[in-house]
């Protein structure tokens, strides 16, 4: 079985990025040229960000581009998922 990707953790996990580099959710969306409501639904899981918008935040928050791209865990969770051959 795939992991999924948890919207709900990506958006807590930018949310905390946000806060740590102080800035508002205002603060985000006019650095990015977008409405606050964008980050609001970032954060809460609803949306994640256009992949245009990937560097420019990584950029803002200050952190890697990796920190901010929507992923799933990399480490497998059952011995079928390392199987990679035929």
């Amino acid at each position: 079985m795939t992991p999924s990707f948890d919207k709900q953790a990506y958006g807590f996990g930018l949310r905390c990025l946000r806060l740590k580099e102080g800035l508002t959710q205002g603060d985000v969306a006019r650095m990015l040229g977008l409405c606050p409501s964008t980050i609001g639904r970032w954060e809460r899981g609803e949306r994640v960000p256009h992949v245009r918008f990937i560097e420019p935040l990584a950029i803002l928050l200050n952190v890697t581009l990796y920190d901010v791209l929507p992923h799933t865990p990399a480490t497998p969770t059952q011995e079928s998922d390392w199987n990679t051959g035929p």
